[in-house]
């Protein structure tokens, strides 16, 4: 049970670094608000833009790529005045990251108070996404894997359909701490980012898969849970040296924080090498105050996430920050207000609650603190609420004391992303801040979960405590990113094999006429990478594939859309839908018969009609209904001898859907008809 007094009983650690403020200086006050314009006349231009502070000093201005680890020099020296930065040294297709720090001076009756205020930015004219973002590993626990067969196997086409090669691998449910569970799943992961030769870029773990432990340090600062932490960080770190020789301490009051050597559990407080995987977990065990399991958890978790990525759920473009701390030394809530502002704007950005009614729309970004549990954040957050409120957003960020050391029973930040109906992952941040700059373009989340786990110095901010330490991790799922298009619908295909050549023809709806285009993608097997197999982008809604792959062909199809962001532009592209064929192999040498065949027979949305032609000739093929009327033709030309197959909508020649029954399909030709029955069952 929910120990229901703990909001009042607890009191954050944090609190003994606030100081008195009496003058108007708040948390937001130590962020930069910018606006970027990307000018496009002329000579291309990166406009960087702020809101005026009267207490600014001075602004100094960094450029930097993203695989750089230094700023290098400054960019630009700045007065107190200045209120934007002209880049006119910037290229098209190419991202930026900025930083702005200011300095700032407020003058009161006792004396001079000085702060710094920061923003980090990701800017870029036309960035595009990339095709291939790299392998992911499953790593699924396996005592779900049969009931959520159906929502695994399409998580799976979703993570693809985004641009990822997802490699699939099923281990034991872990419930307790065990620490030779802990080093088996490392060794899969290990082994398989090496078969990989490097393109294992991300992880997921579904299900309760084992929570690694490690240091002995208390990071919101309450010495009766000082000990090891959860350390998903471990199965990240693919080459740093873990140790568990040193450690010895028993005094917390969970045992699960207890480290002794040679439990299993690590020595290190901090990272002891740079993080290589982008890793979520998602991992409902022991959340019982609803009374769910953890298959209809991870069921509703799954839908949610297939609803996102697909734009069936569409959040509001808004941001929300609930702050109960103010102005301690650290203003954790300008994390908050510098990174969620610097995506969606200043404007679309409020105070306001972080749980909110159901009846209210949810929105993108929440971020809410306060004094806290393990199961709540003081007037922001509680486990209690979460089946009548819409808690924090779809990216939701959290601060409280407890909370962060989140493998505790109804620990508040999975029980947000288990019950909430918008939220698909949630940090815990402050100590240390965590940086999401760029996502603007395109990013995933979880490539911010690794700036952010490997940050040490080079994202500055008054962030004072907690920097590459072992705890810094996502719940939830590290492939999203901010910016959703329409996916295409209705993908159909239909095939000709002749003696000749073979031909794919691929067609689809898509009903966003803002679109550039479309791209569209082949592989044999899921499980392999789609590569791209148009040379520009698509404008039509249809294609041909005149070289298909001898046996099964598996396309992908993406809409490609020029999207304007906060911070400049994206040709980014939309989930990826499927559908397969199999290219079968003829023998020519050989007589082949006239063969006609409807598949699936009842058919409820669409039926392949495949037919084998023997000889060049004119050939129609043609659907009746049982009176003998003409529904829809769907062939009438000349056709080379071969294997063909189309695929029927169940449209009939006014594109009106067809009603369920009985229905012939006839293949004809001068000296041959053969007749099929379809049934069409809605």
């Amino acid at each position: 049970m929910i120990n229901k007094c703990i909001v009042v009983l607890v009191f954050f650690c944090f609190a003994s670094l606030a100081f008195e403020n009496s003058f108007a200086i708040e948390p937001k006050d130590h962020a930069i608000f910018t606006n970027v314009k990307i000018d496009t006349t002329g000579k291309l231009k990166a406009i960087i833009s702020w809101i005026a502070d009267s207490n600014a000093k001075d602004y100094r201005i960094k450029r930097k790529l993203p695989a750089e680890d230094d700023w290098g020099l400054t960019l630009a020296s700045l007065d107190s005045n200045a209120t934007f930065y002209i880049d006119s040294t910037i290229e098209s297709g190419v991202g930026y990251e900025y930083s702005l720090v200011k300095n700032c001076a407020f003058p009161t009756d006792t004396t001079r108070y000085t702060y710094e205020g920061y923003a980090y930015i990701f800017v870029g004219n036309n960035i595009l996404v990339p095709d291939y973002r790299g392998k992911l590993l499953l790593l699924i626990d396996n005592s779900i894997a049969d009931s959520l067969e159906y929502e695994i196997e399409r998580f799976i086409y979703d993570i693809t359909g985004n641009g990822w090669q997802v490699v699939k691998r099923e281990v034991e449910r872990t419930e307790n701490f065990d620490g030779q569970a802990v080093q088996k799943v490392k060794k899969i992961i290990v082994d398989e980012y090496k078969e990989s030769g490097g393109e294992l870029k991300a992880l997921i773990l579904l299900g309760r898969v084992a929570v690694p432990y490690s240091g002995d340090f208390a990071v919101d600062g309450h010495e009766d849970h000082k000990g090891a932490w959860v350390a998903d960080t471990y199965y990240a770190d693919i080459d740093g040296e873990w140790t568990d020789e040193d450690v010895k301490d028993t005094k917390a009051e969970r045992t699960e924080n207890w480290n002794v050597p040679g439990d299993g559990k690590f020595d290190q407080n901090q990272i002891p090498s740079d993080i290589e995987l982008q890793t979520g977990r998602i991992d409902f065990y022991k959340l019982n105050y609803f009374g769910k399991s953890d298959i209809e958890m991870i069921r509703n978790y799954l839908n949610k996430n297939h609803a996102y990525r697909t734009g069936i759920f569409k959040p509001e473009y808004s941001g929300v920050i609930e702050d109960h701390w103010g102005m301690t030394s650290e203003v954790f809530a300008s994390n908050g207000w510098m990174e969620i502002s610097g995506l969606l704007g200043y404007e679309n950005v409020s105070e306001g609650k972080f749980m909110e009614p159901l009846s209210q729309p949810s929105r993108l970004w929440a971020y809410g603190c306060g004094q806290g549990g393990y199961n709540s954040i003081a007037y922001t957050a509680y486990v209690d609420r979460l089946d009548t409120m819409n808690s924090g957003g779809v990216f939701s960020l959290f601060l409280g004391s407890y909370n962060g050391d989140w493998d505790v029973e109804d620990n508040i930040l999975r029980s947000v992303l288990a019950f909430s109906p918008s939220a698909l992952a949630c940090v815990w941040t402050g100590r240390p801040y965590w940086h999401f700059h760029h996502m603007g373009l395109g990013y995933p989340i979880g490539y911010s979960t690794l700036i952010s786990q490997n940050n040490q110095v080079l994202y500055l901010s008054n962030n004072k405590y907690g920097n590459r330490f072992v705890h810094i991790s996502l719940l939830g799922d590290p492939t999203l990113i901010m910016y959703v298009e329409e996916p295409p619908t209705k993908l159909d295909l239909s095939l000709e094999v002749s003696q000749s050549s073979s031909r794919v023809y691929l067609s689809w709806e898509c009903s966003d006429e803002r679109l550039l285009g479309f791209n569209v993608y082949r592989s044999d097997r899921i499980e392999n990478k789609f590569v791209k197999i148009n040379e520009s982008i698509i404008k039509a809604k249809e294609f041909v594939d005149d070289n298909p792959l001898s046996g099964r062909n598996i396309y992908m199809l993406r809409a490609v859309r020029q999207r304007e962001t906060k911070t400049g532009s994206l040709i980014n592209m939309s989930q990826g839908i499927f559908e397969e064929t199999e290219i079968p192999v003829l023998q020519f040498s050989s007589k082949l018969n006239y063969t006609l065949k409807c598949y699936p027979n009842p058919a409820e949305t669409s039926v392949n009609i495949s037919f084998v032609n023997p000889k060049k000739e004119k050939v129609r093929v043609a659907v009746y209904d049982l009176q003998g009327k003409l529904v829809k033709e769907l062939v009438d030309k000349v056709l080379d001898a071969g294997y063909f197959l189309n695929n029927w909508n169940l449209l009939d020649e006014n594109g009106e859907k067809v009603m369920s029954g009985m229905y012939f399909v006839k293949f004809i030709t001068k000296n041959k008809t053969i007749v099929a029955k379809l049934e069409v069952m809605h």
